[in-house]
């Protein structure tokens, strides 16, 4: 327990200003390192989303008509900034880098709170110089404006322990609702408060414990609320935060998941791909529509069903999920961490991979030592504890990597730094027993955090070469792109996606022989990828090789069979050999999927136009520009017929 230090003392604010100090010069430093590197002014992914949709904020438009698909506070966080600042790379980041610092200054109150000075100036220390949080905080993503909340919701509570105080208490609701509007999984651990503030308020009454749980859930409720209600009038459906639980439980948890890649079988990669696919996979399989709520609900069913099927690989697979969240394994699911940190001298020195993976695979035994160490018969304590075993629900209830995993860092900062203080400064008090217990479980954690079981950490730089190579595409710099395409593929040849980009960007320059080639070897070699089939085939039929063409389409419909635009190039191919009755049946499948597929719409009409089919032709040629007002070819065939 912390001695009765007043908050106003010298001390105090001595120990809070160094910590902010600390944090924010290395944010600094970091972010001068960084801004060299091509992601920190070219967001890709889940940060070009965040910023496409923050943009859109700044300007007063809709980014996406209907639902919130992901919960929205960070996007409109990042909108409010562009609007006031502009979409300033440096900006955010400052700002970000700021609100890390002072989420550094929280894990010091919060533990100077529970603990004593040295423990408290520790953990803030070692929550400063967290190379991975220093590292997100630079990225336009969730996790320090999560981490932020939180600790500020923690903050209150406990001082709502403390002093029994409604208004703590209400300003701890607030803040979590809020962190819900960030990422609503938070709010499995506001369910698990109030079940556990009912056990430590059951002596006073049941009167005490309703008058606080009403407080607690209204006060929680009100950041949601306008959240939900605008879901609502976009939808004439519930949808409490956003309607992309479903499919994230569904990509977790699949037959096919690996516990750590956000990826859903037969979909493309790119989001904006696997998005329509998973939407055009729903209404396949059940046969019609479904609005954005009927979408996550299928997905959750199809989730449950497969666990019920299969409760065996579902158990395995959250087994390796509970051990990659405990590893010290940095994963990041849209790019390489280490590949982009270690551009930076500083993330040389805070973020290793080499022999140790620090610091998660430090911090993390010293921790658990820690939470064994701490009083567990003290409240406060016990609400951390609670925060924290909340938590890995969560996260392994999804796919664990290292953004998802980062809100519990700050807390294992605190109970690793209970541990190093105690056993400097308390160890006395300790029996040889406990101390024995504790050291062997520390080195047994140590041995265990730094193995790669699963061989995670050790990746060639391939993804983050592409990534690059990616970016220069974008900037329009082909000869830098074309370099770092070759380079992913030397890193690893076995991996498709640098293989097809390269493959696209020569196309693109009219150099398709080399093309052609290309992607003849990444199907030779690489079989199951169905989109260098599908490139190939379209490559073999803008040269006019239409029955090399229709094999490749047709096994890339096997593989991915809610791709649209195969079943239109696959009919395409049919019409350009005369086969009309094949093409018919090809574009109809199409339009199966999307009814709102134009060109499907425009082909058949085409071909009831060279049949002299005229009045069906008008149809379907209607049918295209009604799906599509403006494609311009249906509409000139269209008036063409006007005078026959």
């Amino acid at each position: 327990m912390k001695k009765n230090i007043s908050k106003n003392t010298p001390e105090y604010i001595l120990w809070a200003s160094l910590i902010f100090v600390v944090a924010m010069t290395l944010r600094l430093i970091f972010l001068f390192e960084f801004q060299a590197v091509p992601i920190f002014s070219h967001p890709f992914m889940d940060m070009a989303y965040h910023h496409d949709w923050a943009t859109a904020i700044a300007r007063g438009e809709e980014f996406i008509k209907g639902p919130f698909f992901r919960a929205p506070l960070y996007p409109i966080f990042l909108g409010a900034v562009y609007f006031l600042f502009g979409d300033n790379p440096w900006v955010i980041r400052i700002i970000q880098a700021l609100m890390g610092s002072f989420s550094a200054v929280l894990v010091y109150l919060i533990a100077r709170r529970l603990f004593d000075n040295r423990t408290a100036v520790l953990a803030g220390i070692i929550s400063a110089g967290w190379g991975t949080v220093i590292f997100y905080d630079a990225q336009l993503l969730i996790p320090t404006l999560i981490i932020f909340l939180d600790l500020a919701a923690l903050y209150y509570l406990v001082k709502a322990l403390e002093k029994n105080d409604s208004k703590y208490l209400a300003a701890g609701g607030i803040i979590l609702g809020l962190s819900a509007v960030a990422r609503p999984t938070i709010l499995l651990f506001a369910g698990v408060l109030v079940f556990w503030m009912f056990f430590i308020w059951r002596n006073k009454g049941w009167q005490f414990y309703s008058r606080k749980l009403v407080i607690f859930l209204f006060a929680l409720v009100l950041p949601i609320l306008p959240v939900t209600i605008y879901n609502y009038v976009k939808s004439g459906e519930f949808t409490l935060i956003g309607t992309y639980g479903g499919l994230n439980f569904y990509i977790g948890n699949n037959l096919e998941a690996d516990g750590v890649s956000a990826r859903l079988p037969e979909a493309r990669r790119d989001w904006w791909g696997m998005m329509e696919d998973a939407q055009r996979m729903a209404e396949y399989d059940v046969g019609h529509k479904l609005t954005p709520a009927q979408q996550s609900d299928y997905w959750t069913n199809k989730t449950l069903n497969e666990i019920i099927e299969h409760p065996g690989h579902f158990i395995v697979l959250t087994s390796k999920k509970l051990l990659i969240l405990c590893g010290g394994v940095e994963l990041a699911n849209n790019f390489d961490l280490y590949f982009f940190a270690h551009r930076t001298m500083l993330m040389k020195l805070l973020l290793w991979r080499d022999v140790l993976f620090f610091p998660w695979g430090i911090i993390f035994p010293l921790a658990v030592a820690g939470m064994l160490l701490a009083s567990r018969k003290d409240y406060r304590v016990q609400l951390l504890l609670l925060f924290l075993i909340a938590y890995v629900p969560s996260v392994v209830l999804f796919f664990v990597t290292s953004r998802y995993r980062l809100p519990m860092a700050p807390l294992l900062a605190v109970f690793a730094a209970v541990a190093v203080t105690t056993f400097i400064y308390k160890r006395r008090k300790l029996t040889t027993r406990k101390k024995t217990v504790i050291i062997s479980l520390v080195v047994a954690l140590l041995v265990f955090c730094n193995i790669d079981i699963f061989k995670l950490g050790r990746e060639s730089d391939m993804h983050g070469l592409q990534t690059i190579a990616t970016i220069y595409k974008q900037e329009g710099k082909t000869l830098e792109a074309e370099r770092y395409y070759r380079l992913a593929i030397q890193a690893d040849p076995h991996r498709y996606e640098p293989v097809n980009d390269l493959a696209m960007l020569l196309d693109a320059q009219g150099r398709s022989t080399e093309a052609v080639s290309l992607l003849e070897q990444g199907v030779k070699y690489m079989p199951e990828v169905f989109i260098l089939k599908y490139n190939l085939a379209y490559l073999y039929l803008s040269q006019k090789r239409y029955e090399e063409a229709i094999p490749l389409l047709e096994q890339a419909i096997t593989l991915n069979p809610v791709y649209v635009p195969s079943y239109n190039n696959l009919g395409f191919c049919h019409m350009q050999l005369g086969r009309f009755d094949q093409a018919r049946k090809a574009f109809h499948e199409a339009l199966k999927i999307d009814p709102l597929f134009a060109l499907s719409y425009e082909n058949i009409g085409k071909i009831f136009y060279n049949e002299g089919q005229l009045d069906s032709a008008r149809v379907y040629l209607g049918k295209a520009l009604s799906a599509d007002p403006s494609n311009a070819e249906a509409g000139k065939l269209l008036e063409s017929l006007k005078t026959k």
